[in-house]
């Protein structure tokens, strides 16, 4: 498989920034009750970066991407985030089931 480079500045580029500052963040979406206030430390976390990344954008690249440009990157991190947190929680509760599995035939028997 071809390593893809990614272009500085580009929508995959702003994606992959906001996770970096996703798994910085010690603040997790599913620890945080719902609310339609608006805010939560969650809520508050996503203007904080959406503010964090325009500021970013304008002084590195020399334009702010587009309020859709933003929100599609920030959930599109949360996403590839929490997809990788359930494919790591899939790969241990099948091993923790093999386990068990093998521990039951060990003890009763087959």
């Amino acid at each position: 498989m071809a390593n893809l480079q990614i272009q500085p500045g580009s929508q995959e580029d702003l994606r992959r920034w906001f996770q970096q500052q996703l798994e910085a963040s010690p603040v997790q979406y599913e620890e945080t009750p719902l609310n339609y206030e608006g805010n939560t430390p969650y809520d508050i976390l996503y203007y904080r970066l959406q503010e964090k990344a325009a500021r970013y954008w304008q002084e590195t690249y020399g334009f702010v991407p587009t309020p859709g440009q933003l929100y599609k990157a920030f959930f599109g991190a949360q996403f590839d985030r929490f997809h990788t947190n359930q494919k790591s929680y899939r790969h241990w509760r099948r091993k923790i089931q093999c386990w068990f599995a093998f521990l039951t035939i060990s003890l009763w028997g087959s």
